[in-house]
């Protein structure tokens, strides 16, 4: 199947609202909706916006309101579009990721907050960053790996399944772990996104039988 997905990492504003922030520079501006960004970059939310931010066509991380988040990696490898470096740094609100499945070894994509990092291959999952530093991950498909960020902490890794949300504290340490209630299943931040996973996951569906339809036939270097 060939692999035509995009190369680049793309901002798309939700809910007016939303400022971005260049490499190097203090100062930030008004987003407009289907920019470009990349490593480096910032971009934030105020209390009426909301943001996607696609990378590759691999995943995309949806931000909520009154959110900031620094790329501290965004990586495509040219040559072999399946390997995938993604980083994402949140400094205070919520962001939901969906994440296609990443079949190289080498591809990463992670969440990372003052208290851990949440770490994936393919999933669904949501990260709270609290004003109290606590931290709040929820998984609503398959699983988050978890590592507290400071490396001198005395926490374990965590691995957290489907159906489960967790909280760590400042210094990463685990403070409890449940399943996921009814009372957050239906609030409207986890219905908004699990529809718009279906969604996502849809489309880079048939963009992917659009590109196997207009191969029609085997190409002059194929086996075939």
């Amino acid at each position: 199947v060939p692999d035509e997905s995009t190369s680049i990492v793309t901002l798309t504003v939700e809910e007016k609202g939303v400022e971005v922030r260049q490499p190097g520079l203090t100062n930030w501006e008004p987003a407009v909706s289907g920019m470009e960004v990349g490593e480096g970059w910032s971009v934030r939310t105020d209390a009426s916006g909301r943001a996607t931010i696609g990378f590759f066509g691999q995943g995309e991380s949806r931000m909520s309101e009154n959110t900031e988040v620094s790329i501290t990696a965004a990586m495509l490898d040219e040559r072999n579009p399946s390997n995938v470096d993604v980083g994402i740094e949140l400094g205070a609100g919520r962001v939901w990721s969906r994440v296609l499945k990443l079949f190289d070894l080498d591809s990463s994509y992670s969440v990372k907050t003052s208290a851990v990092v949440a770490t994936v291959r393919g999933t669904s999952f949501d990260v709270e960053a609290r004003t109290d530093g606590t931290t709040v991950v929820t998984v609503n498909e398959s699983a988050v790996d978890l590592a507290p960020d400071r490396s001198a902490v005395d926490a374990s890794p965590d691995a957290l399944a489907a159906g489960y949300e967790a909280s760590y504290g400042s210094d990463g340490r685990l403070i409890a772990r449940a399943e996921i209630s009814d009372e957050v299943r239906n609030a409207s931040w986890f219905r908004l996104n699990t529809a718009s996973d279906d969604a996502f996951v849809a489309a880079e569906r048939d963009r992917r039988l659009d590109a196997l339809k207009r191969l029609d036939g085997p190409r002059q270097d194929s086996v075939f």
